[in-house]
């Protein structure tokens, strides 16, 4: 038996028994399995447990693996090629006006130039980490702080020399208080920008962090630009500084400002999934987090869900006792769900999948349901590990009804499945229409996708909505991108289960629309 397992041209016979406690197999060779097959015209057998037919050999461990390095390898080059470049460029950027304060034989003109470019290489430092780099975070807000504890070096030092000091002072100004003062106020404001650096790249989280920088970057410019607009004679500079503020006092905007400068590096978009994948594992070794999600994953015979687990989505860890552990790639389907739809009709629609699966296989369909499925002790780490669980099932059964595509879930779910070698037709699209409702919900449906955008989705846990994002952001640079990536998987299987069958819908024939939820649940079994 053990070796049969290991066999991926292995078939599984006729006679197989399940109960709730143990599967008993009976071995059929592969001839005689092959033989069969022709002769009834099918390509496998039907009764075969969970064989990877439309994932191929994603199902084997080897492939997973592969598609999990493959998505680590994309990540770390797009970190290199964007953060690098942009480190680089804005450190480059920074230091033009410390070099032009070592050398005040500059006209001025230059110095209101080397001005703007610091600005711009100031906010490009800040853009460059990806959403998801903590290190490289705070590794950027000390070079702010050191680029801004240089410039109070050098200008003690050449106020020491009266240069910088003769410089400032304008004609009619007494003993250059002006000027005086403004330095003065400049250092005391640089101490506290680095003092606040400090306590933040010490204590502060990653999302703390992030908002700060933006926060202090904003208040950098915001004092330059008062003291150029008193000056009166620096409006230059001063329009400059409120282009650098704007930038950074509105997030929507410099999150689109990132993205534009993100294409200035431009990666294919399969790298990107790619990285997506590997965001969603986390920074973890590829043979580690395999060999958890192989004790990890389990499944559940469709036969053992109640129709009460669909009512709500509270955990319940007794549940875990209903499924039991599973091989990975020896799963029939994955379910995917919104738990806003209406739960009665939904479970009708799952028994409908259900019955057509039994007619077809002759046996009951082995599935991943995340209520029973997911170690409720151990909630992130299943979800680490989601994008193996899935590359473990053979197929995703969407089961979308009219909030379906306002979950962030259940989009990252379809977006996993493909990325990790699923192929289209092993998604099955199954409508979760309400009775007398059919044309009202397909309407609702569709234009949930014609709308779609990932950054107004909804998460039980408004904390995983920000992992989420931030893992889209990373691998893509905007959830813009994201958004046509996923689109476009969604309507090739749209176009092929749904639009054909359910456009002709309408609220006055349920017969209809319940025969046209019976060909979409069998076109996929």
């Amino acid at each position: 038996k053990r070796s049969c397992l290991a066999r991926p041209d292995c078939r599984f016979p006729t006679g197989i028994m399940r109960t709730s406690a143990r599967v008993s197999w009976k071995y059929e060779s592969p001839v005689a399995a092959a033989a069969a097959a022709s002769s009834d015209g099918e390509t496998e057998s039907p009764y075969m447990i969970g064989q990877a037919s439309s994932m191929g050999s994603t199902s084997s461990e080897q492939h997973i693996a592969a598609r999990l390095s493959e998505g680590q390898r994309a990540l770390r080059s797009i970190r290199c090629r964007v953060s690098g470049s942009m480190i680089v460029l804005g450190i480059c950027c920074s230091c033009v006006t410390p070099i032009n304060l070592l050398n005040s034989g500059f006209p001025y003109w230059f110095w209101s130039l080397s001005w703007a470019v610091q600005g711009a290489g100031i906010v490009i430092l800040n853009l460059a980490p990806l959403p998801d780099d903590p290190a490289l975070t705070k590794v950027v807000l000390v070079l702010i702080a050191l680029i801004y504890a240089g410039l109070i070096v050098i200008d003690h030092t050449r106020r020491r020399e009266s240069t910088v000091v003769e410089w400032y002072c304008q004609p009619g100004e007494e003993s250059c208080d002006v000027s005086q003062l403004y330095f003065t106020t400049a250092h005391a404001f640089n101490i506290y920008v680095i003092v606040v650096v400090v306590v933040a790249v010490a204590f502060c989280t990653l999302r703390q962090l992030q908002k700060l920088s933006w926060v202090i970057l904003s208040s950098i410019f915001g004092f330059n630009i008062l003291w150029e607009v008193w000056r009166l004679d620096e409006l230059l500079n001063a329009a400059t500084d409120l282009v650098w503020f704007i930038i950074c006092a509105f997030p929507g905007l410099h999150l689109r400002v990132q993205s534009w400068m993100r294409n200035l590096f431009a990666w294919r978009m399969r790298k990107a999934a790619a990285a997506g994948i590997a965001s969603l594992v986390g920074n973890c070794d590829v043979k580690d987090i395999l060999a958890q999600a192989r004790t990890r994953f389990r499944s559940i015979s469709l036969e053992n869900i109640r129709e009460e687990q669909l009512a709500d989505n509270l955990p319940n860890p007794q549940l875990a006792a209903v499924s039991i552990p599973a091989k990975l790639g020896r799963c029939d389907a994955f379910i995917s769900h919104s738990w806003h739809d209406d739960a009665g009709v939904k479970w009708r629609r799952l028994q409908e999948w259900r019955r057509d699966f039994r007619k077809d296989k002759i046996r009951e369909p082995i599935v991943w349901f995340d209520k029973c499925c997911i170690d409720q002790t151990d909630i992130e780490l299943d979800l680490r590990c989601l994008p193996i669980f899935m590359a473990g099932c053979n197929k995703l059964v969407i089961f979308c009804g009219p909030t379906y595509f306002e979950r962030l879930w259940c989009i990252m779910e379809i977006f996993t499945f493909v990325h990790m070698g699923g192929r289209l037709d092993g998604i099955v699209l199954v409508p979760v229409l309400r009775p007398g409702q059919e044309a009202e919900d397909h309407d609702a449906i569709k234009q949930g996708l014609d709308n779609f955008d990932a950054a107004q989705c909804k998460c039980f846990n408004p904390d995983e909505k920000d992992q989420m994002l931030t893992i889209i952001r990373t691998a893509f640079g905007s959830t813009a991108s994201f958004n046509s990536a996923v689109v476009k998987i969604i309507r090739k299987v749209w176009s092929r289960d749904f639009e054909d069958d359910g456009a002709g819908m309408n609220s006055s024939d349920s017969e209809a629309s319940h025969a046209s939820a019976l060909s979409f649940s069998s076109s996929g079994s």
